[in-house]
C-alpha cells in the first residue's frame, strides 16, 4: 500500500514542478541532499525524535525507498512507453534529473538500513537470515551501478561523454532495475507467511517492474522490425 501512495503522490508532484525541476534543478538536488544527511543524523545520533504524523507519512516511505523507487519506476515507464504521449512527452524532458533525485534519496535508505547490515555483512555474516545476506550484497551492487548512472546523468557530465559512451553505460539501468525488483522481492516474500498483507504489495511492485519489461521488450521488437523493414 505505502508503495501505491508513494507512486501516486511522486507522479502527482513530478507532474506539478515538472517545469521549476528542468529550471531550477539544482535546489530540488540540494533537498533530496539534506534529506539524506538528515537520516545520517538521524541515525547516528539515535535520540532526534519525529512526529507520528511525519514518521509515517515521510520517514517511512523515504527510509524505504519506496519513494526513490516510484521516481525510478517513472523513469523506467517513461523509457517503455510512446514518447507522443502528452504525458509521457511532458515528463521526458526531467527524465535526467528524477533519476538524480531518485538516486540521492536512494542514500537516505542505504543510510537508514545500511548502518546496521553493512557492519554485520563484513564483521559476522552469519548472524544474518540467507535472504537479508543476498539482499544485502545486491544493495552493495546497486550502489556500485547508481553512483556512474547517477553521475553521468548531469548534464554537464554527459556532454563531455561521447554519445556512443553515454548510451552504453546508462544500459547498465536494466540490470540496476531488475536488481531493484529482486531485492524487493527478497524482502517481501518471506514475510508472506507471517503477513498475507504483503502479498499485495509484491503484486504491486511486480506488475511495475515485470509490467516495464515486458513492455520495453515489446518496445525494442518493434523498433527492429522498423529498421528491418526500411531496409527492404
Amino acid at each position: 500500500m505505502l508503495f501505491i501512495l508513494s507512486l501516486i503522490g511522486t507522479v502527482s508532484f513530478v507532474l506539478l514542478f515538472r517545469k521549476a525541476m528542468k529550471k531550477y534543478a539544482v535546489p530540488f538536488y540540494l533537498v533530496a541532499t539534506a534529506i539524506t544527511v538528515f537520516f545520517l543524523v538521524y541515525r547516528l545520533s539515535g535520540n532526534i525524535q519525529i512526529p507520528d504524523v511525519i514518521n509515517k507519512y515521510v520517514m517511512k516511505p523515504l527510509s524505504q525507498g519506496t519513494i526513490s523507487t516510484a521516481l525510478f519506476s517513472i523513469v523506467m515507464w517513461i523509457g517503455a512507453l510512446n514518447r507522443k504521449n502528452p504525458v509521457v512527452k511532458k515528463l521526458f524532458s526531467i527524465r535526467g534529473e528524477m533519476s538524480i533525485i531518485a538516486c540521492i534519496l536512494t542514500l537516505s535508505h542505504n543510510i537508514y538500513f545500511g548502518i546496521i547490515f553493512f557492519p554485520m555483512l563484513f564483521t559476522s555474516p552469519g548472524s544474518m537470515s540467507t535472504t537479508h545476506f543476498i539482499a544485502v550484497c545486491i544493495t552493495l551492487v546497486l550502489i556500485a551501478l547508481m553512483i556512474p548512472l547517477m553521475v553521468t546523468s548531469f548534464i554537464k557530465i554527459r556532454k563531455k561523454m561521447k554519445f556512443a559512451s553515454w548510451k552504453k553505460l546508462q544500459r547498465l539501468a536494466y540490470v540496476f532495475y531488475m536488481l531493484i525488483y529482486v531485492h524487493v522481492m527478497l524482502m517481501f516474500v518471506p514475510k508472506i507467511s507471517m503477513d498475507s498483507s504483503y502479498i499485495l504489495n509484491i503484486e504491486v511492485y511486480s506488475v511495475v517492474f515485470l509490467g516495464y519489461a515486458i513492455c520495453r521488450v515489446i518496445k525494442a521488437v518493434s523498433a527492429k522490425n522498423g529498421e528491418l523493414l526500411r531496409e527492404l
